[in-house]
């Protein structure tokens, strides 16, 4: 092997092992200690609690939903765009809402093809009532709660 090789795959070890930290950020995990499926959602419009965007839970694989199953084992919510810590920073209340839904109820409801979604999200009677209907559980936290519950969420 030449000199130019060897450093060369030197460099790029270590510019590839100095890219990604893996505990340089943090990461949310969900713990679903119920008898059912669930779904965690977030959002950092606080204090509105409604979930406006319940029909992309099916409709856009990119959705930052995650299905907990009611195993108890640890799942993680990604945020896909940024780290936790940078998307709360953006935030101007510093809190984020995060939603279990029952996901039994909220499949049956998002596959549903009858529903005009747009319309629902116009008319904040209906959009209500779909949250009570999906939604079983807020959460709001700050950088400084998820902290102090080493960054799980654990439901019920």
């Amino acid at each position: 092997m030449t000199i130019k090789k060897m450093l060369l795959y030197i460099l790029m070890l270590i510019t590839f092992t100095g890219c990604f930290n893996k505990d340089e950020h943090k990461r949310i995990s969900v713990i679903n200690n119920s008898d059912k499926d669930i779904y965690v959602d977030y959002s950092p419009w606080v204090p509105d609690s409604l979930c406006t965007e319940i029909y992309q839970v099916h409709a856009d694989p990119k959705w930052h939903l995650v299905k907990a199953h009611s195993s108890g084992t640890p799942h993680s919510l990604e945020h896909f765009y940024n780290t936790w810590e940078n998307y709360y920073s953006s935030i101007s209340s510093g809190k984020m809402i995060f939603f279990i839904h029952d996901a039994a109820i909220s499949d049956s409801i998002c596959q549903d093809e009858s529903i005009n979604w747009h319309f629902i999200n116009e008319e904040k009677e209906l959009l209500t009532y779909i949250n009570e209907l999906i939604i079983i559980k807020r959460f709001c936290y700050t950088l400084a709660d998820l902290d102090s519950i080493n960054w799980t969420i654990t439901y019920p």
